[in-house]
């Protein structure tokens, strides 16, 4: 079934919008998240943005087999929104290819640019932001990490002899790293055409519109022939002849390691650890650190760990009768001032006015 929804928003309403400009990918509804979120084995996204006179527009469109939306913004509507937007990642691989125009996208605090007939590929792990300030249309092609393994292991078929041939692939060995067990590096590619830019485009935005086709109207074997849809996307970024690729990965293994550490430490104590603390638990001293979480995350170490305390007040909020004094003790913060402080500049709203939201959301099923 097509949804269509048009919304009008402002910086009161980010809450609302959110739900529609990225719905069922934020599990903290009203809030611009940390991490994006899917729950179904794929979903499509074609995105478009044209900022040009007073009929400037921001559209999204999603495919998946749960259903189809669209949503559409002005653009002055939709700015209030991009002032909340912050580096997040995803628990999904996310393909973005530009169907026309350009992007920039700040990768882990460096900005790339993407124009018409170019992509690129992300793990779960990479910190990043799209910029919205120019005209494009871009489709996002999101897979599960279960899809992805199974989409790979179809990859290692070979009943003829011309597949038993080594792939040399940074595209291939970009799959090989990431689904190992365990991963926790920061890797993307680049792909850069290397014919006919137009070619290239008319033959991606094929794939992606039989993957749509497919999915709108599915019957029996629509999930395999889909599947071979995104292989056929796949092995044609692999050929040389049409994208040359680039690579990426951010960091060391042993840094990758010690972010992971980081990172568990801040989850188990709910963000309240100090740098000594974690100086004295892993041997590194605090400014090394410090410099690990910032390369990694973009944060400093304090900065980092409020993401996670300020979550948890979030989750006691929304879940729990505690008053907001209450729930600023538990969590460490003698000065109720700073805590209501810290949550504003995270949340763009009170602590009250989060918990109402979110009673609203719930309202809304």
């Amino acid at each position: 079934m097509f949804n269509c929804a048009t919304i009008s928003v402002s910086e009161r309403d980010i809450a609302k919008a959110n739900s529609f400009i990225y719905p069922d990918m934020n599990l903290s509804k009203g809030v611009v998240p940390d991490q994006y979120q899917l729950r179904e084995p794929y979903r499509l996204i074609f995105t478009t943005q044209n900022i040009d006179g007073e009929d400037g527009f921001f559209s999204n469109c999603f495919v998946s087999p749960r259903g189809t939306l669209y949503s559409s913004l002005a653009v002055e509507e939709f700015a209030a929104y991009k002032k909340a937007l912050r580096l997040h990642s995803h628990n999904f691989y996310e393909l973005m290819f530009v169907l026309d125009g350009q992007i920039f996208v700040n990768v882990e605090n460096e900005r790339h640019l993407y124009k018409k007939g170019s992509c690129c590929i992300l793990n779960t792990n990479i910190m990043h932001s799209e910029e919205y300030d120019s005209n494009y249309s871009i489709v996002f092609l999101q897979i599960s990490p279960a899809l992805m393994q199974s989409l790979y292991s179809d990859m290692e078929l070979n009943y003829f002899d011309i597949e038993k041939k080594p792939v040399e692939s940074d595209m291939y060995e970009f799959l090989q790293e990431n689904l190992s067990v365990g991963s926790v590096s920061k890797d993307y590619v680049d792909f850069i055409p290397e014919k006919n830019v137009d070619l290239l485009e008319r033959t991606v935005h094929g794939y992606f519109d039989q993957i749509t086709s497919r999915t709108l109207s599915p019957c029996l074997g629509s999930s395999v022939k889909i599947k071979g849809l995104i292989l056929d996307l796949f092995y044609y970024l692999l050929e040389p002849e049409n994208f040359s690729t680039t690579p990426l990965q951010i960091g060391t293994d042993a840094e990758s390691a010690l972010f992971n550490a980081i990172f568990l430490a801040m989850k188990r104590s709910d963000g309240r650890i100090s740098r000594s603390q974690l100086a004295e638990k892993m041997s590194y001293s605090g400014s090394y650190l410090n410099e690990i979480c910032k390369k990694y995350s973009g944060l400093s170490l304090f900065e980092y760990g409020m993401t996670f305390t300020m979550k948890k007040a979030a989750d006691m909020l929304a879940t729990t009768d505690l008053n907001v004094d209450e729930i600023g003790t538990l969590l460490g913060f003698s000065n109720h001032t700073h805590f209501y402080k810290l949550f504003k500049e995270r949340y763009d709203v009170t602590p009250a006015k989060y918990r109402r939201a979110k009673k609203l959301a719930s309202s809304f099923g």
